[in-house]
């Protein structure tokens, strides 16, 4: 089954696959108790500046640059799609090329600060795991070791100068995207879009009725851990001081998006929290994990309890990736992963590939 991190819950559960206590309350009878459908869900987000750009700025007048604020014009979009039809020139060839990423420690200098916080959020768990030790706590306790194994991957990447932590990422994009300032007509702006790709909050995605045509319910929990926003608000200062160097500098009137309103960190944090958006690429809802530790599915993907049930989507990554994990009609990045576990599977399948 390939139904994407969002579906692939929902049709476990009517299956008879997942918590007992949302199978329970749907009205499904359990056939095979995995707590872990549904659980670990990851998202990188971005700020918007649109997607969450984290510095929008407007070109100056005689900056030599010309940007894809201009397909607004329907006389300007209609010639460039004839350039591109018939010469494969003008705007419509124009693509995204500038990416950046970092780990923390890079960009902020409050790397360090953040990663003794991020050391008790591990701390905290551990004792929580301890403390599970009765057979009523067996699925609660099977999700947070899953957790905690996750956690203690995510704070070596955070570690100053392990080198293993690229979470942070800056796109450059050449036209206005973001908010709540909206563009003046006519004008050229330069987005710098900010995503965070190591993210310690977790989501759910859990079917309210077995009806099959009605949606599961979302919750996203963004920033339930608050190092998330911590993380944000760095790589957006780290953003906007970019934009004080050259050439950055020079090409620029002033920033548009957050705006020279927004100066402390709470400031950018509600700036954030209004702007932000997601990249879409949902992850982790049945999670490539050991059974006893919240998986779903083993390494071959194929799902506890059944006999030849495999999932073939981005929901059995168990810990999201720094990188875009297909691609998205905007921002055209076509990145491995999703291709990956599709051919890694079609060679499962055929009996091409064995697992480690």
């Amino acid at each position: 089954m390939s139904h994407l991190t969002l579906k692939t819950p929902q049709i476990l559960e009517l299956s008879g696959i997942g918590r007992k206590d949302v199978l329970d309350r749907i009205g499904v009878p359990v056939k095979i108790e995995l707590p872990g459908v549904g659980e670990n869900v990851q998202e990188h987000l971005l700020v918007d500046v649109s997607f969450v750009p984290a510095s929008l700025a407007e070109l100056k007048e005689d900056a030599k640059y010309e940007t894809l604020d201009a397909l607004h014009d329907p006389t300007v979009r209609e010639r460039n799609l004839e350039l591109y039809n018939t010469t494969k020139t003008g705007l419509f060839t124009h693509g995204i090329v500038n990416f950046l990423f970092a780990p923390l420690s890079t960009i902020s200098p409050r790397a360090q600060e953040i990663y003794e916080r991020a050391k008790g959020i591990v701390v905290d768990l551990e004792g929580k795991v301890e403390q599970l030790t009765s057979p009523e706590d067996s699925a609660e306790k099977s999700l947070a070791t899953g957790l905690l194994e996750q956690y203690k991957i995510l704070l070596e990447r955070l570690r100053p100068g392990s080198g293993k932590g690229p979470g942070c990422e800056v796109v450059v994009i050449p036209c206005f995207l973001g908010g709540p300032n909206p563009p003046e007509p006519g004008k050229r702006y330069i987005t710098f879009t900010v995503i965070n790709n190591h993210v310690w909050s977790r989501g759910t995605i859990h079917c309210t009725s077995k009806d099959p045509l009605v949606d599961p319910e979302i919750d996203a929990r963004y920033f339930d851990q608050d190092i998330d926003l911590d993380v944000y608000v760095e790589a957006v200062k780290f953003a906007r001081a970019l934009s004080k160097l050259t050439p950055m500098k020079d090409m620029i009137v002033g920033e548009h998006n957050p705006g020279p309103k927004a100066t402390t960190d709470e400031q950018i944090k509600e700036w954030i929290k209004l702007t932000l958006d997601t990249v879409y690429h949902t992850a982790g809802s049945a999670a490539m994990l050991p059974r006893d530790k919240g998986g779903v599915v083993d390494n071959t993907l194929k799902v506890y309890g059944t006999s030849n049930l495999r999932v073939v989507d981005l929901s059995v990554v168990p810990l999201h990736v720094a990188a875009h994990t297909q691609g998205r009609p905007f921002l055209s990045l076509h990145c491995a992963s999703v291709y990956a576990i599709a051919e890694q599977a079609a060679a499962i399948i055929k009996g091409e590939f064995t697992p480690m």
